[in-house]
């Protein structure tokens, strides 16, 4: 027969292996759980960035009214428009709005750090209403459909956008 201590000599470096098993299964989950953290934080920048982006130009509009038609049709892909200079000598309604296009627009199209990854602006008023869309590439990370803002939108793409009344 044998003796106990012969009997419990395996068991230690046993329960030592179970216990870095069950020590590397929790440290993968937390780094799993960092990993989604940092998607979702950057998900939210990006997010927050588009409002900031949307409620600038939307002020912009506001403080124009007298020349809102000048912001429709605007999309930063296509229409960026040149700055008429004049913002320290005394601009008209519509050359603010030129320059209020042009300002917003270059956030758009930095080349060293653009706010938005592939970012595009469109401006588009409908009847009484005015609709500022902020599009960007995101990953799409969670597997659903991103909502879409305009008809031209690729399916990587995100967006926000803000209707008001002028």
């Amino acid at each position: 027969m044998q003796q106990p201590h012969q009997l419990s000599a395996g068991f230690a470096l046993i329960e030592t292996l179970v216990a870095m098993v069950i020590l590397t299964i929790g440290l993968l989950g937390v780094l799993a759980l960092q990993n989604i953290s940092l998607n979702s934080n950057h998900t939210a920048y990006l997010r927050t960035q588009a409002t900031l982006l949307a409620s600038d130009m939307a002020d912009r509009i506001r403080a124009n009214l007298p020349a809102v038609e000048h912001y429709d049709g605007f999309d930063s892909n296509h229409s960026l428009s040149a700055d008429p200079g004049c913002i320290h000598s005394g601009c008209t309604e519509s050359q603010l709005a030129l320059h209020d296009l042009s300002q917003w627009g270059k956030q758009f199209i930095r080349e060293e750090k653009p706010l938005l990854p592939d970012g595009r602006g469109v401006i588009r008023q409908e009847g009484d209403f005015i609709t500022i869309s902020i599009l960007w590439h995101e990953k799409n990370s969670d597997g659903m459909q991103h909502r879409s803002c305009i008809s031209s939108q690729d399916a990587e793409y995100a967006c926000l956008s803000m209707s008001f009344r002028p």
